[in-house]
C-alpha cells in the first residue's frame, strides 16, 4: 500500500463519493476506483 492509496481512501471518506474525491485529488474516477481495489486486495 502506498501513500496515494491512503490519501485516496481519506478523500473518499471525507467527500462521501468517489467522483468528488477524484476531483479533489485531480485524478480520474477510474484511478480512485483502482486505488480502492488495491486496498481491498491488500486487506485480505
Amino acid at each position: 500500500m502506498d501513500l496515494d492509496t491512503v490519501r485516496t481512501f481519506v478523500a473518499v471518506a471525507d467527500a462521501g463519493q468517489c467522483q468528488e474525491a477524484a476531483a479533489e485529488l485531480a485524478v480520474t474516477q477510474q484511478a480512485v476506483s483502482k486505488r480502492g481495489a488495491e486496498l481491498t486486495i491488500d486487506g485480505r
